[in-house]
Formats: structure tokens, C-alpha cells, sequence
């Protein structure tokens, strides 16, 4: 039988205990799935007799990851749409009510994921999981959400396809909204949020595999776009830069229903290097994204 590589479906559901895996409930419309384990394959090339190999190498431990991109959608009723939202908790974001906030400092508050994924009557998985989370939007295009998950790797089984029932909504697209630098509006043509979650595996020799469940140890968060570049009256990039002055970056996307809102309280320039988008000066702007008050680096907001 001929397994067909554009039928996949991908389930994920928040873990009860963490690293025990159970079945997905919520279906997720993702682009370029790709699932696969991660294990170590050690050599056991000891001395002997002769030339080659004469024992067989194993495997260490059972670890997997899945990488895919979603699409940034609401549900038209002032929420995250639900596979989304079990996402991003999964990527270190506190949720409460319709509000996520980054990077959540508790291991205790972290939540972790399990995943189904089907391929043409084939189910493979991964428990325990969490996740990094890079966003990407160009002006007039989607919001693009790139995630690269890891956890404990489950043995595929055979299974049919289940039903899918993914969310049907448009997804949000980068204008209409608004980009903003402290109070000022400011011209871009993209942006990408890098998350920059440090993933590590708990180690755990009571663990089948030797894994007990992932966490996120550390948070980097960076963002980067090309500022239009203005006039030192209007906006002093080089005098702010030199200062290390921090200022609030905010960006919004609307699909006419609802606004999702990234609040980025305290960023402070990096790196501004002079580029040119088809003749128009630019700064190519890297900036380090900082906690303001508590684990509040980044603040995602559905109304």
C-alpha cells in the first residue's frame, strides 16, 4: 500500500501529568509537518580479532521532534483559536483568559503537549513535549507562526486516518493593523519574533527511554525588522541606540472579527545596520526583548 504524503492530521492535547501520554483531541491546520525521532545511535566498536564491526549498536534515548508552521488565526469570538492556544502554552506562554504571557519562569506553571500524528494510516507521536517559537510576518501576507517541538518518542502504530476539524476562519494578515515603536507608528515591510526558548529533556532513569518529561530552562526573546528609515528630528535610531534607551514595540493583526495584540513592553536596539527595500533607506533593527515587570517579556492579547 501506497502512503500518500499530503495526508497527514495532527492532533495535541494538554497533558494531564506531564511526559504521560495520552490521545490528541484538538486538530491543527499545519504547513510542512515533519515528525521524527531523535535518539542517539552509539557504535559498539570494541577491540577483538578482527577488522569491522562485530556487535550490534543501540539506541539511547527514546527522544523525538516535530516541526511544523500554523498560521496565526483567532475564532471570531475574541479568542486564540483553540489548537493555537494549546500551543503556545506548550511554548512557555502563561495563559489567562484570552491573554498569553512570555516566558513563564515556574517549571511548575509550564505545560506540556501530547501529539498525534497521522500519516496515511500510520500514527506516530511524542509525549511530554514542549516547544520553541519563531513568528514571522511580512506586510500584506500572513502571520506565520514556526514551531519546533520536542518530547518523548512514541512507536508508531498502524491507524487510520481520523475526522479532522480544523478551524475554517481567515487567517490574519499583516496590515490593517498596526506597528508601533513607544507611541509613534512606524513603516516596515517584516518582522520576525524569535522566542528563543532553551529546551532541555528532564533526565530521568525511572523513565522508559531515560526521559521524564521537556521544560524550558532559559528565554532569549529578539526581534527584527526593517525601519524606513527617518530624519535624526524625527526619530534618532543611532542616538538611541548609542544611549541604550528601551522603549515598547507593539504590533497588531485584524481579520475584521478580532485583534491579536503583541505587546513587547521593554526592547532595547542591538544591532541597526543600513539596508536599502528597492531604494528606500531601512535599518535592519535586531533588539533584545526584555522582561519589564515579572514574566512579562511578551504579552499576546485576543479582543
Amino acid at each position: 500500500m501506497v502512503l500518500l504524503a499530503r495526508k497527514k492530521v495532527i492532533q495535541c492535547v494538554l497533558e494531564t501529568t506531564k511526559g504521560t501520554k495520552i490521545a490528541g483531541t484538538q486538530a491543527i491546520r499545519v504547513f510542512d509537518p515533519i515528525i521524527k525521532p531523535t535518539s542517539t545511535f552509539e557504535e559498539r566498536r570494541g577491540n577483538g580479532t578482527r577488522i569491522g564491526i562485530e556487535d550490534a549498536g543501540v539506541l539511547s534515548e527514546r527522544s523525538g521532534q516535530l516541526t511544523f508552521s500554523s498560521e496565526l488565526c483567532a475564532t471570531g469570538t475574541n479568542g486564540l483559536e483553540a489548537g493555537l492556544a494549546i500551543l503556545l502554552q506548550c511554548c512557555g506562554f502563561l495563559k489567562s483568559s484570552e491573554s498569553y504571557t512570555f516566558p513563564t519562569s515556574s517549571t511548575a506553571n509550564q505545560k506540556t503537549a501530547s501529539f498525534d500524528v497521522y500519516e496515511d494510516g500510520v500514527k506516530k507521536g511524542l509525549a511530554g513535549a514542549m516547544g520553541t517559537l519563531e513568528i514571522t510576518a511580512e506586510t500584506g501576507k500572513r502571520c506565520m507562526l514556526n514551531f519546533e517541538f520536542s518530547g518523548i518518542w512514541q512507536t508508531p502504530t498502524d491507524s487510520a486516518l481520523p475526522s479532522e476539524s480544523v478551524s475554517g476562519k481567515t487567517p490574519m494578515l499583516f496590515q490593517g493593523g498596526s506597528f508601533k515603536i513607544g507611541s509613534a507608528t512606524k513603516k516596515i515591510s517584516r518582522l520576525t519574533l524569535n522566542c528563543g526558548q532553551t529546551l532541555v529533556p528532564e533526565w530521568d532513569p525511572n523513565a522508559t527511554g531515560g526521559i521524564s518529561t521537556y521544560l524550558i530552562t532559559d528565554a532569549t526573546p529578539e526581534i527584527s525588522f526593517d525601519l524606513e528609515a527617518e530624519t535624526v528630528a524625527s526619530y534618532d535610531i543611532n542616538g538611541i541606540w548609542l544611549a541604550g534607551t528601551t522603549a515598547a514595540i507593539e504590533f497588531s493583526f485584524n481579520d475584521g472579527s478580532d485583534t491579536i495584540t503583541f505587546s513587547l513592553p521593554k526592547v532595547r536596539y542591538k544591532d541597526i545596520p543600513e539596508g536599502d527595500r528597492d531604494g528606500i533607506l531601512t535599518y535592519d533593527a535586531v533588539g533584545e526583548v526584555i522582561n519589564n515587570a515579572g514574566d512579562n517579556a511578551i504579552t499576546i492579547t485576543v479582543t
